[in-house]
């Protein structure tokens, strides 16, 4: 991670609004933020927990549905950004429908990052395939130099604190994917593991797994903007 600001004045600040904000099971997780995790309290930053209501995604081996999984994450991850000063816009807070169809579903989800100025947009997944052998979260990513850097970032992060032996790379979305066509705001969707593996499905239905999958994006997140910053 490349940082121009002066790591041991903002560790202290970054650790001392972790310890106000967070809750006691929440504070050991404070060690795996990079030191300038401040640069967030100035973005605006749009969370899609996909799909929703009636549309319940795939389906893990549990039975368990995609749309459970991907609000949990997402609100965890709202949680975070906000109590280091984001400002958090979710496409959907419960299981109510966004829309009545489905493409009025999509079209409202990417209106959202169009309308609220938002910085970046990532969108919440989990991935499925006929075979159980495949693992691994993965970030997809619109196809520009902005979407790419959080893309990578993102990726990187969640191998980093995640699971190390994760070799997916991030890879620019099919031009199929509509959330992330023509998009004028870096964007992303995190397929955070795959519901078809039973070791990687339980995981994914486990709190703490959950808030690891939070606290990896969120960490991506801090380094696509200290990267950003670098550039200006």
């Amino acid at each position: 991670m490349i940082l121009v600001f002066k790591k041991s004045n903002l560790y202290i600040l970054a650790i001392s609004v972790f310890l106000s904000a967070m809750t006691v099971n929440m504070v050991h997780k404070a060690d795996i933020l990079p030191a300038s995790a401040v640069p967030v309290s100035s973005k605006v930053i749009v969370i899609d927990a996909g799909h929703g209501a009636s549309d319940g995604g795939a389906v893990g081996i549990s039975g368990v549905s995609e749309k459970e999984l991907n609000l949990k994450i997402a609100l965890r991850l709202q949680k975070i950004l906000e109590q280091t000063g984001a400002t958090v816009v979710l496409t959907r807070a419960d299981d109510n429908p966004i829309a009545g169809s489905k493409r009025e579903d999509m079209r409202l989800r990417k209106s959202f990052k169009e309308t609220s100025d938002a910085d970046i947009f990532v969108s919440i997944h989990m991935n499925k395939f006929p075979e159980q052998k495949y693992s691994g979260a993965q970030v997809f990513y619109s196809n520009d130099e902005k979407s790419k850097l959080l893309g990578e970032s993102i990726q990187a992060e969640m191998k980093r604190l995640l699971n190390p032996d994760n070799n997916r790379s991030a890879k620019v979305a099919e031009k199929s994917i509509f959330l992330l066509k023509s998009s004028q705001v870096p964007s992303v969707i995190v397929e955070c593991g795959f519901l078809s593996n039973p070791g990687e499905e339980q995981l994914l239905r486990q709190d703490d797994y959950q808030d690891k999958i939070a606290w990896s994006v969120y960490s991506g997140i801090i380094k696509y903007f200290d990267t950003q910053s670098t550039d200006r």
